[in-house]
This record gives C-alpha cells, sequence and structure tokens, in this order.
C-alpha cells in the first residue's frame, strides 16, 4: 500500500514523517528501530490517557471526599456530584482548544500544557479541600480543563501510526 493513499485516508498527517518508507530510509534497520519507537510513542499516549481517565472515577471518590469535607462544612452528597458535573463541563469546553494548540504546536506542547493545568490542579485541591466552592473550580473546572487540553494530542499520534510507520512499500 502506498504511504500516500494511506496519508489520505488520515489528512491530519500532514507532516514529513508520513512519507517515510523503508526504501527512502536506511533499510531495514531502520524500520526495525521505527516500529520500535512507534510502539515507546503508543505507550507513551496510554500512559498520558491513565491519568486523564482519573475523571471518571468520581463515583468511587465521592463517598470518601464527601466524608471528609462534612469536618469542615455541611455538605451532602448531593452537593459534591458539581464536582463531576464542572470537571465534565471543563472538559467539553476546551477540547476543541487541544485539537487547536496540537496542530498548531504539535502534540508534546499540547500534552505538556494539558498535563501541567491538570497536575497543577490535584495539587490545588490540596488547599482547597475545606472549602467546597473553591473545591469545584480546582478539582472539578481546572482538572476537567488541563484533561480536555491534553486528551487530543494522543489520539492525533495514535492515528498517524498507520501512514507514518506500518508501510512497507514506497
Amino acid at each position: 500500500m502506498n504511504a500516500r493513499v494511506i496519508q489520505g485516508e488520515a489528512p491530519h498527517c500532514g507532516t514529513s514523517d508520513c512519507e517515510m518508507t523503508p526504501s527512502n530510509r536506511d533499510g531495514v534497520l531502520s524500520l526495525i528501530v521505527r516500529r520500535i519507537l512507534v510502539f515507546v510513542i503508543w505507550q507513551a499516549g496510554v500512559l498520558i490517557e491513565l491519568p486523564l481517565g482519573s475523571l471518571y472515577t468520581w463515583g468511587n471518590l465521592n463517598p470518601y471526599v464527601t466524608s471528609y469535607m462534612r469536618s469542615f462544612q455541611n455538605i451532602e452528597y448531593a452537593d459534591t456530584v458539581w464536582v463531576l458535573a464542572a470537571a465534565v463541563a471543563g472538559q467539553s469546553v476546551v477540547i476543541a482548544l487541544g485539537g487547536i494548540i496540537e496542530k498548531k504546536w504539535g502534540p508534546r506542547v499540547g500534552s505538556i500544557l494539558g498535563g501541567s493545568i491538570f497536575v497543577a490542579a490535584v495539587a490545588l485541591t490540596y488547599f482547597t479541600a475545606s472549602m467546597f466552592p473553591a473545591f469545584i473550580i480546582t478539582y472539578g473546572l481546572l482538572f476537567g480543563i488541563g484533561g480536555g487540553i491534553a486528551y487530543t494530542s494522543p489520539l492525533v499520534c495514535g492515528a498517524c501510526f498507520p501512514c507514518a510507520h506500518f508501510t512497507s512499500q514506497p
């Protein structure tokens, strides 16, 4: 299969990497190294997406967080549902921004920026655990914003694999 045909199937793969085939590189050794690199990049994408999926464990965390917050204020389980709602809203609003960042500056910038906001949100939650509205902003909204920005970069890299690395004919 021609690399250009596969590139046509994935129009976002416009980089020069998509035109690399064994015939225009150093042969078999280059192909083996590229396939190992593909596997490493794929694993990195999985490791990026894994913590981003922790957003959906809020149902399991909710009883523990609620009982901890009850020592500071009168709060019910129904109140802490707003944390998940804020996280999903933040992620939904900025996921397109993550795609724009990835397209303009590359997947590395999108992953680092989103991951930094994501980690900062979790770290700031340490200081806001006793104040429920601030907790919604940090663990809810900022958590979702960071996850939304970082979410698209590994997906785009994964979509480029067929056109960039698994072609065997020019």
